[in-house]
Parts: C-alpha cells; sequence; structure tokens
C-alpha cells in the first residue's frame, strides 16, 4: 500500500484537478510557466496548507471537512497557522477564489487585517438576469479559475482593489461583462458579472 510520503509528487498545479484549476488553465501549463506564477498564486490544500504552483505534492483526497482526531477539522487545525502566514506577508491585497470553507481556513477576521495592513477581496461570480444580479452556485468554481488566469500574470502591477476590478474588465472576456468591489473595509467583495444566457 502507497503511503504519502512515498507516493509520486507533481506540481501542485498539474496535482490539483478541480474545476477551478481547469479553467484557470494550470493543467495545461509548463512547469516553467508555472513557477513564473509562484509568487503571484497561493494554494489553500486541504493537507498541505499554503502550497505554490511549483511545488511537489502526492495526489490526495481530503477536505477542510475532514476530521484529524483532537485536531478538529482540517479547516479547524491550519486557521492559526495559515493566518499567521498571512498576516506576516509583504503582500497586503490578497485576491481570494476559494470557496467558504477554504477561505475560513486561512482568511483573518477584519480586525487581524486592519493590524496587518491587509485588505482581501473575496471573488463573488454574479448573473446578470432582467431581475437583476443573481448568485451562481454551480459554475461559481469556473469564474473564479478563471479570474485567477487573468489576475496571476499581471499580479505585480495590481496595488489596489478597483486597479484589479478594471484589470478583469479590460481583459476582454465576452461573458465577463463587469467588475465591481462591494465595501470598504478590509474584507471586500470583488462582484464578478457574468452575462445572462437567454
Amino acid at each position: 500500500m502507497m503511503t504519502l510520503p512515498s507516493a509520486p509528487t507533481g506540481c501542485a498545479g498539474h496535482v490539483m484537478s478541480g474545476v477551478l484549476y481547469q479553467a484557470a488553465g494550470y493543467a495545461q501549463a509548463t512547469v516553467e510557466d508555472l513557477r513564473a506564477l509562484d509568487e503571484a498564486v497561493l494554494i489553500v490544500s486541504d493537507l498541505f496548507g499554503f502550497v505554490r504552483l511549483s511545488d511537489p505534492i502526492p495526489a490526495y483526497r481530503a477536505s477542510m471537512s475532514t476530521r484529524l482526531g483532537s485536531l478538529g477539522t482540517l479547516g479547524t487545525a491550519w486557521r492559526t497557522p495559515l493566518r499567521d502566514i498571512v498576516c506576516a506577508e509583504p503582500d497586503d491585497l490578497f485576491v481570494s477564489c476559494c470557496s467558504t470553507p477554504y477561505q475560513a481556513a486561512w482568511a483573518p477576521t477584519a480586525k487581524a487585517c486592519e493590524r496587518a495592513g491587509l485588505r482581501i477581496l473575496s471573488v463573488r461570480p454574479v448573473v446578470s438576469t432582467p431581475e437583476g444580479l443573481v448568485s451562481i452556485s454551480h459554475w461559481a468554481k469556473h469564474y473564479r479559475g478563471r479570474v485567477a488566469a487573468i489576475l496571476g500574470p499581471r499580479a505585480r502591477d495590481l496595488n489596489t482593489a478597483d486597479a484589479v476590478a478594471e484589470t478583469i474588465v479590460s481583459a476582454g472576456e465576452a461573458d465577463m461583462i463587469d467588475a465591481f468591489i462591494e465595501g470598504s473595509g478590509p474584507l471586500a467583495t470583488l462582484t464578478l458579472v457574468i452575462a445572462h444566457e437567454s
């Protein structure tokens, strides 16, 4: 029986195979391409905490709700160490493409962000309908992955929330018709508006 320490590894960007990673294009990227994005992209791994796209990891199955005996769930076990890492990062703007359980495992509280001088933008895809903007659930990971693909290569030049939103809009993706910031505090929302299909 193969165990994690002896399992073969690959770049995290290739090993992670979910909808978000496919939409971001990491599976098709070369190792050199992944390394070029290492400074811009952090993956939140249930098993390994934060990993970079080119970090070698084995394939595994786990979730943030997996329980580890007295440690509780993986999400709970990671919360303090990952938040400490984020608060010590030199970058002061994070764009979170995570689903709620993964964001809860790493994102500091508003007060902690204020103390550390951080701002976190959580990506919320919505669809524009005749009745207004409606949250997307089924395709949310896909669109968050596409946001990651747009922002990753440009991350060094994106120092403000408005610049992030403008970069998405100017990317020219036909179905992404708008992006705007909601909230002025350290924990804000980057609302991504998707065209309604009639």
